[in-house]
């Protein structure tokens, strides 16, 4: 750690010197901001990292998506679901929570420690499974309170929804044709067995419209939660209802 915090002052202060040699240029101190921080967040998630033993932010090589090379991907902060059930009280131990779009499984571990009945996340890529599977055999210092969490290596649309109460956590996983598609099922599956279902969205302003005129969903609420120091994302809460 003392290594990585080394190498993470010395770009600081590299990009500091680039500064002082262009201050005065358009829009530089804008840049600047915006720089230290990006790297404040990814020195949060990769300390966060480094304390529990995991890898849930760096980038992986995927040929399911295209790439040789590593891809960049934005997953949630580890404290999202900390933040987001202090506005939702629910009974947890009754409910499956269900990552769409997992990646590596920072969610997946974040939702272990609370009381779910169960805890599944959902991810389409191989390699980013294999990643998320072992972050669980090995993350530490974590009190793990759920049941039980598994990853499940599928196509969402595909996904066997569970008949239990249910959680869903989309942080902008698909676009807004297979959004709509896998929310449709949801609803599918409530009307084969009625049960309490919510759907948690994070950051997806832009297809929250078209979220709402699905039948049968309803908004319950929505709120500005901060993600870092002016990243603030807003966080829809939806529910399948019975009409």
């Amino acid at each position: 750690m003392v290594a990585w915090l080394c190498n993470r002052l010395l770009k600081i202060s590299r990009v500091l010197q680039e500064f002082t040699r262009n201050e005065g240029g358009p829009g530089a101190f804008a840049r600047l901001r915006t720089f230290f921080e990006w790297q404040l967040k990814k020195s949060q998630q990769t300390i966060a990292d480094l304390i529990h033993g995991v890898d849930t932010y760096k980038g992986v090589g995927d040929p399911a998506r295209g790439t040789s090379g590593p891809f960049a991907y934005d997953a949630a902060p580890w404290s999202s679901l900390r933040r987001i059930f202090r506005h939702l009280p629910l009974e947890l131990s009754r409910f499956t929570f269900i990552d769409m779009g997992c990646g590596k499984g920072r969610i997946v571990l974040a939702a272990s420690a609370f009381p779910f009945l169960s805890v599944v996340g959902v991810e389409f890529s191989p390699p980013l499974c294999r990643i998320a599977e072992h972050n669980l055999a090995v993350c530490r210092f974590l009190r793990r309170r759920a049941g039980s969490a598994r990853i499940i290596e599928c196509d969402a649309v595909e996904l066997a929804v569970p008949s239990t109460p249910c959680v869903f956590f989309f942080y902008n996983p698909f676009n807004s044709v297979l959004l709509e598609i896998v929310i449709r099922r949801i609803v599918d599956s409530h009307s084969e067995f009625p049960r309490e279902i919510y759907l948690i969205c994070v950051g997806m302003s832009t297809v929250v419209p078209q979220i709402c005129r699905i039948p049968r969903i309803r908004l319950l609420y929505s709120s500005s939660m901060r993600f870092g120091m002016s990243d603030n994302r807003t966080v829809y809460v939806f529910t399948v209802t019975g009409d």
